[in-house]
């Protein structure tokens, strides 16, 4: 698992910079990960959040003494989250049928 506070890095859905960035082992397809954003923004609202928001609202950086704090919220935010969509096969070979076409050239 990849922890990176990300100062001045966007938010990939609002462009707001984010608090953090996860990248962790993919649940199902081995040697492969999903990077998991956290977003004051797009994450007000969310539960799962909730305890990573107040964390950096009261603690804008990490530090010795609130480490385990952090790392604790992080585990529990991250245990909170859905899986990864995966793509049916179904779509995926109309993708590629698509991709032979040209569908997807400029």
């Amino acid at each position: 698992m990849d922890i990176q506070l990300t100062p001045q890095l966007p938010c990939s859905a609002c462009g707001t910079e984010l608090l953090l960035s996860a990248t962790v082992p993919h649940p199902r397809f081995r040697n492969a990960t999903t990077t998991y954003e956290l977003c004051p923004h797009c994450h007000a609202d969310d539960a799962a959040a909730q305890g990573l928001l107040a964390f950096f609202a009261l603690t804008p950086t990490v530090d010795a003494a609130s480490s385990l704090s952090f790392a604790r919220l992080v585990q529990e935010w991250l245990q909170q989250l859905p899986e990864p969509a995966v793509v049916s096969q179904e779509a995926f070979e109309q993708d590629v049928e698509a991709f032979h076409r040209g569908d997807f050239d400029s």
